[in-house]
């Protein structure tokens, strides 16, 4: 047998434990200080392949007296590529928006923000090129090109279109849960109240009938268990609402006394609004809730909400088939909402006039239509068509050249002879602007219009505008805003008519005004009515303008105006003076120094009505900061643009 190799001491288990284990110490590492690997050697030490300390300079390269160089790493590559391709990525997002205001409205969505791509634009929603808020946002992009190249970037970052936007839809509406739906305002406050929204909302928007709603409010008000429906207790918390901002805006004493319109609309929403509302089938008095709640909604300054609730009043009366009646008055009355919505934020209406075979509303009050003339008017189908040809001008319905205005064959009564001027009337001449301002946004700025040739483009804005020239030709003198009269009779809807019609005048002639167009494209230039549109245009704008006192009040304007989208019009007005200034200041100083008292007139009244209204106050912030940017760059553009300046 071998003998053991290792002679010292055997190592045994003690036979009284369980095989255990003999703790070995673990042995300490020491390393001498300078041995440790550095993270990096600079370009010297590793070529020739000698040892370095990472300083810099490092010690080889010290004693050396030569130039200690690090190359960087691989991490630091990836980011300096990284910054590189950034920069590159915001010089290209900087020439996609200097090349947006010169391309078309189908070109230009392809490179413009989406609502979809970011929460913040959700509230606002999809502005088209109609809207004001457009004209605003593209004048940005404009004025961003003059600014210096450093000041670019945070400059794209806020002039965005939710700065150049004045809606309140970013705001929540708080509803109380507190409040009882089944709550009223004393009698006295409510009457108050009534009288209110029959002067100042219901002659523009007769979406109920007077007669029956006031013979039921006297019952809810007088019997002490009235037995009125949850949707006709909507209707009258909405007419409440709707009241109560008039009443607010115009300073009325009385009105702390009344319910606040969130009150009264969160009765309303109570009622009417639950789980079950998108399950119910439409009817009338559905139809007038949402009608009434797109009205409220548009006043507040949520005008994206209102749009979304106009379309289903919209298309709850096409389910009930009231656009196709004949007889009935409904589609009129709910017409003036949606095209007021459609041109505020640019997009199309619920319903073409085109699927609708309804007839315009007869020039009849309510009170009236018992009458001999009203009621065959009802009756009568064809003769009422011929009444309303002979009494108000239609594209679509032209009468003959030998035609006489005149009830029927075999009568030689004139029909203007026969009306009585009062509300209906006014809403009769203020449904046919709006089907003017209708078909003017859908051949100038739908998608397909963009495919076609200026010269075709202004065949149709010279359309327009005699249609318009002719409309105004056949308003009653009772109703004339162009000649001033003394008395006071029917001043609002004066003024209602006329808000309406340069407004119609500014869309139509707007594209000519347009300073990128006028700039970039070269055949529009050789259009000889080019220069004539822009200047009706602009000529709109200083009408409508004159139409106010140089001193502002807020609370006159309010009593006298459609208060409910008064910040639209002037926003509107104010647009286009900024776009015609932006266009003027380097060439044209004469022109622009002509141009800027009366856009500072347009900016003081939106800042007056600010102070009552926050929806205007946000336009007048929107409007101000425009005009500011404008200033600011006023002094750049005509140093660049000396001597290169051309109509």
């Amino acid at each position: 047998m071998l003998a053991d190799s290792n002679p010292g001491p055997r190592l045994t288990a003690d036979p009284s434990t369980p095989s255990s284990k003999v703790p070995i110490p673990r042995a300490s590492q020491f390393r001498s200080p300078g041995n440790g690997r550095v993270r990096k050697a600079c370009i010297d030490c590793r070529k020739h392949k000698t040892k370095c300390n990472g300083h810099h300079p490092c010690s080889r390269c010290a004693s050396l007296g030569i130039t200690c160089v690090y190359a960087d790493g691989r991490r630091e590559i990836i980011d300096s590529r990284l910054e590189k391709l950034e920069k590159q990525v915001q010089a290209y997002d900087r020439l996609l928006k200097e090349f947006q205001p010169r391309l078309d409205n189908q070109d230009r969505d392809l490179i413009a923000e989406t609502p979809a791509q970011d929460k913040g634009l959700q509230a606002i929603g999809f502005i088209g090129a109609p809207a004001e808020i457009s004209w605003i946002r593209d004048l940005h992009h404009i004025l961003e090109n003059d600014l210096p190249f450093l000041d670019r970037e945070q400059s794209n970052k806020s002039q965005s279109l939710k700065s150049a936007c004045y809606f309140l839809d970013n705001e929540d509406l708080v509803l109380d849960p507190s409040i009882d739906p089944y709550g009223r305002p004393p009698h006295k406050i409510a009457d108050k109240l009534l009288d209110c929204y029959f002067f100042a909302v219901h002659p523009s928007f007769p979406i109920i009938a007077k007669i029956p709603f006031m013979h039921q409010y006297e019952i809810y008000y007088t019997q002490s268990e009235p037995q009125s429906t949850r949707l006709w207790l909507t209707i009258l918390n909405l007419v409440f609402a709707l009241a109560a901002i008039f009443a607010q805006l115009a300073s009325k004493p009385w009105v702390c006394e009344a319910d606040t319109p969130m009150t009264s609309f969160t009765r309303a929403w109570n009622l009417s609004f639950n789980e079950n509302y998108v399950l119910e089938h439409p009817n009338l008095q559905r139809v007038q809730v949402d009608g009434l709640m797109a009205f409220v909604l548009m006043s507040l300054g949520h005008v994206n909400r209102s749009w979304r609730a106009c379309g289903v009043a919209v298309r709850s009366a096409i389910a009930l088939g009231i656009n196709m009646r004949s007889k009935s008055e409904a589609t009129s009355n709910i017409k003036g909402v949606p095209n007021t919505l459609s041109k505020m934020t640019g997009r199309p209406t619920s319903a073409p006039d085109r699927f609708s075979t309804a007839p315009l509303p007869i020039p009849f009050d309510e009170e009236q239509l018992r009458e001999p003339v009203a009621s065959r008017l009802l009756a009568d189908f064809n003769a009422r068509s011929r009444y309303m040809q002979a009494l108000v001008f239609q594209q679509r319905a032209r009468s003959a050249a030998d035609d006489s205005p005149v009830l029927d064959h075999q009568s030689s009564l004139p029909v203007q002879s026969v009306v009585t001027p009062g509300y209906s009337l006014y809403f009769l001449y203020f449904v046919d602007l709006a089907m003017i301002m209708r078909r003017a946004i859908d051949s100038l700025y739908s998608p397909g219009s963009a495919r076609r040739s200026w010269r075709a483009t202004c065949a149709a804005i010279m359309d327009l505008i005699q249609e318009t020239d002719e409309w105004l030709s056949r308003v009653p003198p009772v109703f004339q805003f162009k000649v001033r009269h003394p008395s006071t009779d029917f001043e609002r809807q004066k003024y209602g008519l006329a808000f309406l019609f340069y407004s119609l005048r500014i869309t139509v002639g707007r594209l000519s005004l347009c300073c990128s167009e006028r700039q970039y494209s070269r055949n529009k230039a050789s259009v000889p009515g080019h220069r004539n549109f822009a200047t009706i245009c602009i000529d709109s704008v200083s009408e409508l303008l004159d139409l106010l006192p140089d001193k502002p009040d807020a609370v006159w304007l309010v009593q006298v105006s459609p208060w409910w989208c008064i910040a639209h019009y002037l926003t509107e007005a104010v647009a286009i003076l900024l776009t015609e200034m932006e266009f003027c200041i380097p060439c044209h100083v004469d022109r622009a120094s002509r141009i800027r008292p009366r856009l500072e007139k347009g900016l003081d009244w939106l800042y007056s009505l600010g102070s009552i209204n926050v929806t205007v106050r946000r336009a007048w912030g929107v409007s101000n900061n425009a005009y500011n940017h404008l200033v600011i760059s006023e002094g750049i553009r005509r140093v660049s643009s000396a001597g290169s300046c051309s109509v």
